[in-house]
C-alpha cells in the first residue's frame, strides 16, 4: 500500500541518519525495520514503544515522506493506533504517521537502533 507519512523535521534526521548507519536505501526501508521490530508480539515492548509520544504541535508536520508499506504492516500500525489511542486525527494518513512517530520516538532513545537495526 502506497501511504504519505506526515513526519516532523527531527524525524527526517533520524530516518535519513539510520539510512546512512545501516546502509538502508530509502526512509521506507527504515519504518520497515521499525515496524518489522516492534511487531514482535511483544505486548510490553508495545507498551513501551508506544508511550513515546511526540508532545507539542503533533498536527503540525513539515514533510510527508512517501513509502510502500505491505498490509501486514498497516493492519499492526493500525491496531497499535486503536490500542495506544493514537487516532485523534482526521485522516487515516496522520493516524499511520503518528504511529510511526511513535515508532522512531522510541527507536531514537539509548541503544534502541543498534538492537532495531542488528543484522
Amino acid at each position: 500500500m502506497s501511504i504519505e507519512v506526515p513526519i516532523k523535521e527531527p524525524h527526517r534526521d533520524f530516518l535519513d541518519r539510520m539510512m546512512k548507519e545501516h546502509d538502508l536505501s530509502n526512509h521506507q526501508e527504515v519504518v520497515s525495520a521499525l515496524v518489522a521490530f516492534a511487531s514482535k508480539d511483544d505486548a510490553q515492548a508495545n507498551e513501551d514503544i508506544f508511550e513515546y509520544r511526540c508532545v507539542g504541535e503533533c498536527y503540525q508536520n513539515d514533510y510527508s515522506a512517501p513509502m510502500e508499506v505491505s498490509d501486514e504492516a498497516i493492519d499492526y500500525l493500525k491496531r497499535m493506533i486503536e490500542e495506544h489511542d493514537l487516532g485523534d486525527y482526521d485522516t487515516e494518513a496522520e493516524q499511520l504517521g503518528k504511529a510511526v512517530r511513535c515508532l522512531i520516538n522510541y527507536a531514537e532513545e539509548g541503544d534502541n537502533p543498534k538492537t532495531i537495526f542488528a543484522k
